[in-house]
């Protein structure tokens, strides 16, 4: 996940994060307006950059939050079966 955040920050995609990147990155996160922030967060889960969250992408979301939290995974509601959930309710177009 590390180089995924970092290409975030590598504005002009040569490989390298400049200082004047990085000081413009973290602004963005930190003292920019929600949108900016909700638009980072997406980026940094859409894996492919193809501007959709797919279930691959929203079960590595699912499961790297139970992990993080130190949940136990309960059996009834694996990350699997929540991703489906949650696309089933929320993917309006199919």
């Amino acid at each position: 996940m590390a180089p995924r955040v970092l290409s975030m920050f590598d504005r002009n995609g040569d490989g390298v994060i400049a200082r004047d990147e990085f000081i413009a990155g973290i602004r963005d996160l930190v003292l920019g307006d929600v949108r900016h922030k909700l638009w980072f967060a997406f980026r940094l889960h859409d894996h492919d950059g193809d501007g959709f969250i797919d279930e691959t992408e929203m079960l590595r979301m699912i499961s790297l939050a139970i992990a993080e939290s130190e949940l136990t995974e309960r059996a009834t509601q694996p990350a699997e079966l929540l991703t489906r959930v949650l696309f089933k309710n929320a993917d309006r177009n199919g």
